[in-house]
């Protein structure tokens, strides 16, 4: 997991196997935490309806506005994240299929083939299930990048090996999805915030979500602040801050705050030990200075390869918190436990 993904949601991962008995088996042992299943006996069913969803893989490329430089804010964005946040009112998201777990011996066309024929513009992560007879092809597979991982059917942990792959085939997708931005970030020179790809910060976020039970994610400014969805429709905004824009505010507050801000506040702000919690959307800009003592919250530092500060608010915005709640009950049907997945036969 190289960098933090700009968004991520559950998505639909698919498996295909002409033995239906072992599919309905991995549908109930599996936990589908963050994904519902497809089911497919027949592989040629997969490959034809692959093509006809192709409307559902977005054009991320859409994602991205270089802006005017002299319309840039405060926070130096380049890319429309307004684009990124309404990913939360696309009903069909749920439905993308990101993640593919192929037997390789099937009698119509072997995993293998089918794999080789879905349309490369679209990335899937591949996993193929092999026998103890294939694995010599799934490696050389491996090894070209045809597929991204194998595993062996007889595998006695198969079920928590399995688990693991999706889990990482999952991220890997939204990496996919997402890495013209930090490739785009570097071309322009943009002095963003180091967390994405930084070891430290990816292993505290992914210990937050798992705390949190986050299953859904979205950038939220260009340093790394995101707003995080539970498997419960709750909302939580992680405000990350760099030290040129923590400076910035305090700054801003000694200047201009005088007795609007009491003096224990100030001093906390002074100390790095509170930070500025506001994310500007289009069209808005930030409060009036009055209003900036409500805004400072206590703060955390992740000592990376620069000092990150970030607070875990547990109650988003409400413009943000009604966008999500309109649009939450489209994971509740699709992902309850008792029917997350479909058979495609």
């Amino acid at each position: 997991m190289n960098f933090i993904p700009a968004f991520y949601f559950p998505t639909t991962v698919s498996f295909v196997d002409d033995n239906f008995t072992f599919l309905e088996g991995l549908l109930l042992a599996l936990s589908k935490k963050t994904y519902s299943c497809s089911l497919f006996t027949d592989p040629l069913r997969l490959k034809n309806l692959i093509k006809e969803e192709c409307h559902i893989r977005y054009d991320i490329a859409n994602l991205i506005e270089i802006k005017n430089p002299s319309s840039l804010n405060y926070l130096n964005i380049p890319i429309d994240l307004e684009k990124i946040i309404n990913l939360l009112e696309e009903k069909k998201r749920y439905y993308l299929r990101g993640v593919l777990v192929v037997d390789y011996d099937m009698p119509q066309l072997n995993g293998f083939e089918l794999l080789e024929s879905i349309d490369p513009k679209g990335f899937f992560y591949k996993i193929l299930l092999t026998s103890e007879a294939d694995e010599s092809m799934a490696i050389n597979a491996l090894n070209k990048g045809r597929i991204q991982a194998y595993i062996k059917k007889s595998d006695l942990n198969l079920l928590a090996n399995l688990e693991e792959m999706i889990e990482i085939g999952q991220w890997k997708f939204f990496e996919s999805q997402t890495q013209f931005m930090q490739d785009l970030t570097k071309v322009q020179g943009i002095d963003t915030a180091l967390c994405f790809s930084d070891s430290i910060f990816i292993n505290f976020f992914k210990d937050l979500i798992q705390k949190k039970e986050i299953i859904e994610w979205y950038l939220l400014d260009s340093t790394g602040s995101f707003l995080l969805v539970n498997k419960r429709g709750n909302a939580f905004v992680l405000y990350v801050q760099n030290e040129d824009q923590l400076n910035f505010f305090k700054m801003e507050s000694e200047d201009a705050c005088k007795g609007l801000i009491s003096e224990n506040q100030m001093m906390k702000i002074q100390n790095n030990e509170q930070i500025f919690c506001f994310i500007p959307r289009e069209g808005s800009s930030l409060p009036e200075f009055e209003e900036w003592g409500s805004h400072f919250n206590e703060s955390k530092a992740i000592e990376c390869e620069s000092s990150i500060f970030y607070i875990c608010l547990q109650e988003a915005p409400a413009a943000l918190v009604n966008k999500i709640a309109s649009n939450f009950n489209d994971y509740a049907t699709k992902y309850d436990d008792s029917d997350g997945f479909e058979l495609m036969t």
